[in-house]
């Protein structure tokens, strides 16, 4: 290697090293922040004197609050992982073979330059394990809050039919805002209704960035439909008391 191509190596060895301690601190705090607010409302199980408007405000306050907290954490440590997973990968493979100038050339992604192979395993990089408690460990606090923790505190038995459309709507549209959030097109690119991507910087479509595109749409498709079955919901529950008079 040259020492240009060796500043390259190095680069993103130390990105690498760099996000493997914030995936490990996104984890922590994610994992922390959900511990707690389980704890804390769990604690209120024992009560047995009816809640109060303002205390059931402050219920409602904190699940909300800690499954945004919680859905933020998990987010950036599933970014995280994907840098991880790409930077290794890159650095694995420029050991074997010295890196071409096009592959560290600067690269945007979500607004910032990276080098351009790490953008390329970036996007071919899903790990499942992160993905996974990105959508679901907040969907069980939110459950949690609107199914468990309330209804125990009132000293209820049975859940109404209305909380449970309310509860599944709440989940169904936490889930949408993160497909919506996560799987857009880059602003940099469209797709057309064929499913071709082009770049604005005139960069031919591959077939990985054509899958990227597809998957994309797809899941940006999904979210849309969840939100709008959420809506659907969230409307049932509101007219079922009136229209049970």
């Amino acid at each position: 290697m040259d020492p240009e191509q060796e500043r390259a190596f190095d680069f993103v060895v130390s990105l690498r090293d760099v996000y493997i301690r914030y995936h490990a601190d996104k984890e922590r705090e994610a994992y922390a922040t959900a511990a707690l607010y389980l704890a804390a409302t769990a604690a209120g199980l024992a009560r047995t004197d009816p809640l109060t408007p303002i205390i059931r405000a402050g219920l409602g306050g904190a699940t909300v609050l800690a499954v945004v907290l919680v859905a933020f954490q998990l987010y950036y440590r599933w970014f995280a992982a994907r840098i991880v997973a790409a930077s290794t990968t890159v650095a694995s493979q420029w050991l074997r073979n010295a890196p071409d100038p096009a592959d560290y050339q600067p690269t945007p992604l979500h607004g910032t330059l990276w080098p351009a192979a790490v953008v390329h395993g970036f996007h071919a990089q899903h790990p499942l394990g992160p993905w996974a408690a990105l959508m679901v460990i907040p969907a069980v606090l939110l459950l949690w809050g609107a199914l468990v923790i309330c209804p125990a505190l009132q000293g209820r038995i049975f859940m109404h039919l209305e909380l449970w459309l309310n509860a599944i709507g709440l989940v169904f549209g936490v889930i949408a805002a993160f497909l919506l959030a996560i799987y857009r097109l880059p602003a940099e690119s469209f797709v057309t209704d064929t499913g071709r991507r082009k770049l604005e910087f005139d960069v031919p479509p591959t077939p990985q960035s054509i899958r990227e595109a597809w998957v994309n749409r797809v899941m940006a498709r999904l979210g849309a439909g969840l939100l709008g079955l959420a809506f659907l919901l969230q409307l049932a529950a509101l007219l079922l008391p009136i229209l049970c008079r």
